[in-house]
């Protein structure tokens, strides 16, 4: 009998996998498409290789500011297409090598839960001492507006596009919202983005959403308070309803990006799980209802965010071999990677003054910092928050390499720093991370 079997190939699934392998567990991950999940196929690592060659045309686009004569640039999609998908063949079989030299039997096909410890996949039952459910999420779709491949896409179409759209309208001002409208607009897109909300990004900081408007604003028209009514397919014709009233858009496609919901698999009535429409129900252990089941990333509807994911499948998977871990999403850092990229950890201002009833803040521009000029990135800041004793509760950044930079700061949220510490301590110069200890200098002369 196997010690658990996994059921998903993403980071959650796959990590979990390993450390029940590295505990020596007999371990089976079913995976029903390819392995890697959504992050490797669909998300993080095909978007971020896109990004990177909007970021390489916009710089030639403009070399001549740094002295460099370069003529005329174009974008040669189809290439770009091709990088894409070898960097996530390259990804996918980097997966599949670690989970073969550890061990991990994997099969393919849909998983079925016949009982909380049975399985079904191609006909084969299965049994298990554990069952971990990590099948993650898909696109959500709004009526009316639902996905077709070629004129309303999904961020899952977006992914496997080999010509690019010369103009695009984006629902939704989200995180994939503003990381696509970004992405097609450095592209050369004529780009249109449509949310609902009164401004982009409704759960980041304020301060961060308002400077993301105002540098997006620049190449994209941005239509908040609003929303789509109606849209031909045919001839491409798109209504919005806005404040001020119906504009009428033609453009080449549509792109959904409203954010994603957890993908069920088989049979979690016959295991007696409990779960609702925002995912499978988890404890702190990654627990659900029915003994010896465990569910781990998207699919629990907890933090879509692949590096959770895999924390997730650890947890579980140690727990399966006996293990008395816990999960902590106190200090869970994250990147939005439009252009700029955007660093959030912990608390935003206003979290922080809802739960202490007040909050210290220090912000640094990029404009005022050496490095950030050298390399033309002088948009963007960075925003630390803190308690009433200067521990640092919270850190925001907008900027070039934004989600590099969160990392020292997740690392002084988890530690509960005082400012004081991170200002004390020498950072090289000339160096974006000095941005993160000019912000704490000023949160500290704050009242």
């Amino acid at each position: 009998m196997h010690d658990a079997i996994v059921i998903g190939g993403g980071p959650g699934g796959y990590s979990a996998a390993l450390r029940v392998a590295q505990l020596g567990g007999k371990v089976l991950l079913i995976e029903k498409s390819e392995l890697g999940g959504v992050c490797t196929n669909k998300g993080c690592i095909p978007t971020k290789a896109l990004i990177a060659s909007a970021e390489v045309f916009d710089k030639v686009k403009n070399s001549e500011w740094y002295g460099v004569k370069s003529g005329s640039a174009e974008v040669d999609y189809k290439t770009v297409a091709e990088r894409r998908d070898r960097i996530v063949a390259t990804s996918r079989k980097g997966v599949e090598l670690i989970l073969k030299k550890a061990g991990v039997e994997v099969v393919k096909g849909a998983a079925k839960l016949k009982s909380k410890d049975t399985v079904e996949v191609e006909g084969r039952e299965i049994n298990a001492k554990n069952i971990i459910i990590a099948t993650g999420s898909e696109p959500k779709k709004i009526l009316g507006l639902e996905p077709d491949g070629k004129f309303i896409l999904s961020s899952d179409d977006v992914v496997k596009l080999s010509e690019l759209p010369k103009s695009v309208l984006v629902v939704g001002g989200g995180i994939i919202g503003v990381e696509y409208a970004s992405l097609f607009q450095k592209l050369g897109c004529s780009v249109v983005l449509v949310e609902l909300m009164d401004r982009l990004l409704p759960n980041e900081d304020e301060d961060i959403s308002t400077e993301l408007q105002k540098i997006l604003g620049k190449g994209i028209e941005i239509n908040l308070k609003s929303k789509v009514e109606s849209v031909d397919r045919n001839s491409g014709t798109v209504n919005v309803s806005t404040p001020g009233d119906v504009k009428s858009y033609k453009v080449d496609a549509v792109l959904v990006s409203v954010g994603r919901t957890p993908l069920f698999p088989e049979g979690l009535d016959k295991a007696g799980i409990k779960c609702d429409k925002a995912g499978v129900k988890t404890d702190e252990r990654m627990r659900t209802s029915a003994n010896g089941v465990y569910a781990v990333g998207d699919v629990t509807g907890k933090h879509q965010l692949a590096h959770v994911a895999a924390a997730e499948g650890v947890v579980a998977a140690e727990n399966c071999m006996g293990k008395n871990a816990k999960m902590s999403y106190e200090c869970v850092p994250w990147g939005i990677f439009n252009i700029p990229e955007i660093g959030r950890v912990g608390l935003t201002e206003a979290e922080a003054r809802g739960r202490n009833g007040t909050a210290k803040v220090g912000k640094a521009l990029y404009a005022a910092n050496g490095k950030a000029n050298c390399i033309g990135e002088r948009e963007g800041l960075c925003k630390v928050v803190c308690t009433k004793d200067n521990t640092i509760v919270g850190v925001h950044i907008i900027g070039a390499h934004a989600s590099d930079l969160i990392a020292e700061a997740a690392l002084a949220v988890k530690k509960r720093m005082n400012a004081s510490e991170v200002a004390q301590t020498i950072h090289s110069h000339p160096t974006l991370p000095e941005i993160f200890k000019e912000a704490c200098e000023n949160a500290l002369q704050s009242s």
